[in-house]
């Protein structure tokens, strides 16, 4: 079984992720997602992941120590969640933002040609009402 760690970063976000380095400057995590609680009726609470540095070009990430407040082993089923889902984080979800930042960036791009269209019309003969 891959060495899956929960980490409790001192600013009080929990991460979850495949240990790769653990010494005594930093540790190095694949694929780190981050932990969201939300309590709804009962004890037990309703857990969801968001990737963590979500812009990030490689899925290595290296947190300094001074950071880290813990380090624990995760339980077998919440290993098995975040097996599941890191693929879905890193594949699908990766590409779709790409997506939307490429169509914003055309967005963008569409906005900046038209801005520059417009101040390039003469305005000295234009029709004031």
């Amino acid at each position: 079984m891959k060495s899956v760690l929960l980490v409790k970063l001192a600013d009080g976000n929990e991460l979850i992720g495949e240990l790769v380095e653990d010494i005594k400057s930093h540790i190095t995590l694949f694929k780190p997602l981050q932990i969201h609680y939300r309590y709804f009726m009962g004890s037990v609470p309703h857990v969801s992941f968001s990737r963590f540095m979500m812009f990030t070009a490689e899925p290595l990430i290296v947190i300094d120590t001074r950071h880290v407040m813990t380090l624990a082993t995760a339980r077998k089923a919440f290993v098995d969640y975040y097996l599941d889902s890191v693929d879905d984080y890193f594949g699908g979800v990766e590409q779709a933002i790409d997506n939307e930042l490429i169509s914003a960036l055309s967005s963008t791009q569409k906005e900046q040609q038209m801005k520059k269209i417009l101040e390039s019309m003469p305005t000295d003969k234009a029709v004031v009402n």
